[in-house]
């Protein structure tokens, strides 16, 4: 029985051995699991990192060129502004030269009008005079025809 007990016993440390193998085969698969699944988790991670840190840079790359062409309407605007300023400027200057044209010739005008005032003044004191010999014509004729008929009979 000694024997029996001893490969009883002997049996028993084998699946004993077995049971303790068995425990650290599964401690090792479940932490080779976890590190597998920590090794897919940090890979995911590093895959949602690279994925992350390219949007980023998309993103800024994108942000900058919004800036860029934000800056070069900004700079387009201003060329615009200045071509439009220069525009206007030669406009008035053309404006300025003619009104300067017509302001010579307004003086023109009036030195004219002052020099034929005078002659206005002796065209009116003809005309006036003009005016008064002919009333003086009319009277002298009508003396004339009025002394024509009182003279007639003796005549």
């Amino acid at each position: 029985m000694n024997e029996q007990s001893e490969g009883t016993k002997n049996i028993q440390q084998d699946s004993q051995e077995d049971d303790q193998l068995e425990k650290k085969r599964s401690t090792y698969r479940e932490r080779s699991n976890s590190a597998v699944k920590s090794a897919q988790i940090t890979s995911e991670n590093q895959s949602h990192t690279k994925n992350l840190e390219e949007l980023t840079e998309e993103m800024f790359s994108d942000f900058i060129q919004l800036l860029q062409g934000e800056m070069q309407a900004g700079f387009n605007e201003l060329d615009l502004l200045q071509q439009m300023n220069g525009a206007i400027s030669k406009k008035y200057e053309n404006l300025n030269g003619r009104v300067d044209i017509v302001h010579s010739n307004l003086q023109k005008m009036m030195k004219l009008y002052e020099n034929l005032q005078n002659n206005f003044q002796e065209v009116d004191a003809i005309d006036q005079s003009v005016s008064e010999l002919a009333n003086v014509v009319n009277y002298l004729d009508h003396y004339t025809k009025q002394l024509e008929l009182q003279l007639k009979p003796y005549l």
